[in-house]
Formats: C-alpha cells, sequence, structure tokens
C-alpha cells in the first residue's frame, strides 16, 4: 500500500485543566488535519497561514504537554507560535 494516511478521532479527557492526550502521531499528514486534532484534543484555537494547510507534517507527540505538542508542531512546519487566551498564532 502507497503512503496511506489517516487522521483517527480519539476521545480525550481533562485532569486539573490540562488536557492529557493519548499518543499522537501524524505521519505525512497535511497541516489543517494536525490543527483540526489538536483544536478538538486541547479546546484551543490555531491561527495559521493559508498556504500552510497543505504542507505535510510528520510528527510524534508521545507524552507531550499541550504546549510542547504546539510548539513542536510549529518547529516541524518551519514557524514560530505565540499563545493569546486559548488562541495559537503560527508565524
Amino acid at each position: 500500500m502507497p503512503n496511506a494516511t489517516a487522521v483517527i478521532p480519539i476521545k480525550f479527557k481533562k485532569v486539573n485543566a490540562t488536557a492529557i492526550a493519548p499518543a499522537l502521531i501524524f505521519n505525512d499528514v497535511p497541516f489543517r488535519s494536525v490543527a483540526q486534532v489538536l483544536e478538538e484534543a486541547y479546546a484551543v484555537k490555531l491561527q495559521y497561514p493559508e498556504n500552510l494547510s497543505d504542507k505535510k507534517i510528520t510528527a510524534d507527540l508521545s507524552g507531550g504537554t499541550q504546549e510542547e505538542n504546539i510548539e513542536a508542531i510549529a518547529f516541524t512546519a518551519g514557524l514560530q507560535v505565540y499563545k493569546e487566551g486559548t488562541v495559537y498564532y503560527f508565524k
């Protein structure tokens, strides 16, 4: 099977206002799909440049916190990220 990509919706739980997610592993997944999973997992909004939507992301976010995982995705995409409230801005 050629490079197959899947985004599987999963349930998350919150513990003391910190989202604890199972391992999130992305293999050649469009950034917009990664963003959607993270938004649902952490109840946040990600704002990113339109041209980033189709950029393929490969990342293993096993065991990371919300902040670490979002920063890891920004690094993988070659961007910086900052947070205001519940919105993360990638630039």
